[in-house]
């Protein structure tokens, strides 16, 4: 038995139809607006549609201001696809990073016979800052 599809899936089930239809629906604007903004659309995407209003979300205040130039003429294209669209409205929202922070230092490994001068100059040291630093750096060797 093949497996159904998730759309065929959702479409059966009544309750979620008014959901499927919205979806679709800024599925549709969303389209229409990458068509015709093109790659200066950026990473903008088309986050709701509620009563007549688009609201279009920019990951930066630059690519906002730049969308913000084309909202009428945006518009203008929308209701002339047929889309009940009375105002287009642009925000803000910076994406969330995928990865961790990045130290603002890149972490450097050191060798075996690095790490013994740094023990040797440490025996010779008195407990001073340089050798509590050292005492620090050589602690993440010894784990």
């Amino acid at each position: 038995m093949r497996p159904l599809k998730l759309g065929s899936f959702l479409s059966a089930e009544s309750a979620l139809q008014p959901l499927i239809d919205k979806a679709r629906e800024i599925d549709s604007l969303a389209t229409e607006c990458a068509a015709f903004l093109g790659p200066q659309a950026g990473q903008a995407r088309v986050a709701n549609f509620k009563d007549g209003k688009l609201v279009i979300l920019a990951p930066n205040g630059a690519s906002a201001a730049k969308l913000k130039m084309r909202l009428e003429s945006l518009q203008q294209h929308l209701v002339a696809q047929g889309a009940k669209v009375n105002s287009v409205q642009v925000r803000v929202q910076p994406e969330e990073s995928r990865s961790e922070p990045q130290n603002s230092l890149p972490e450097r490994a050191l060798t075996t016979s690095n790490i013994n001068d740094l023990k040797d100059l440490r025996s010779n040291l008195a407990d001073s800052p340089l050798g509590l630093a050292l005492d620090r750096l050589l602690s993440r060797y010894r784990r």
